[in-house]
């Protein structure tokens, strides 16, 4: 899988969750750790640093991106502990969720997610990919 992000990235736009967040976080430089407990339930706050708004989120992790590296720019932490929750690079067409926006029953707060991810891949920002290998 990092691999395919690192032979993708800067050509496609890239869109991780949760074990996708640590995937793309690794392909780009940066590094994950064990975390002491992990984040678990439907009940985890994460702030974006941009607007400041906390939304409620669904998590169940374990391991979290201790450094995201040199080309990703963390935008979200949780509020419990300070891990990254969201990384991206606009440049690259990154952007990561640690946690679930997509997880049902629950909080809808983290939905925007695919709206942000469905922008990136509108017709300014596609590119073509030819495989040579």
């Amino acid at each position: 899988a990092q691999a395919l992000v690192e032979y993708f990235v800067g050509d496609v736009p890239v869109a991780g969750i949760c074990l996708g967040q640590q995937i793309v976080a690794r392909a780009l430089g940066g590094e994950t750790e064990k975390m002491a407990f992990g984040h678990r339930g439907v009940n985890q706050p994460v702030r974006d640093l941009d607007s400041g708004q906390v939304v409620m989120t669904t998590q169940n992790h374990g391991y979290s991106v201790a450094d995201p590296g040199p080309e990703l720019d963390v935008t979200q932490v949780n509020v419990n502990d300070d891990t990254a929750e969201g990384l991206a690079n606009d440049d690259l067409d990154v952007i990561t969720r640690q946690y679930h926006p997509e997880a049902n029953p629950g909080p809808h707060d983290t939905l925007g997610f695919f709206d942000d991810v469905l922008a990136m891949t509108d017709a300014g920002a596609r590119r073509t990919v030819v495989a040579d290998d």
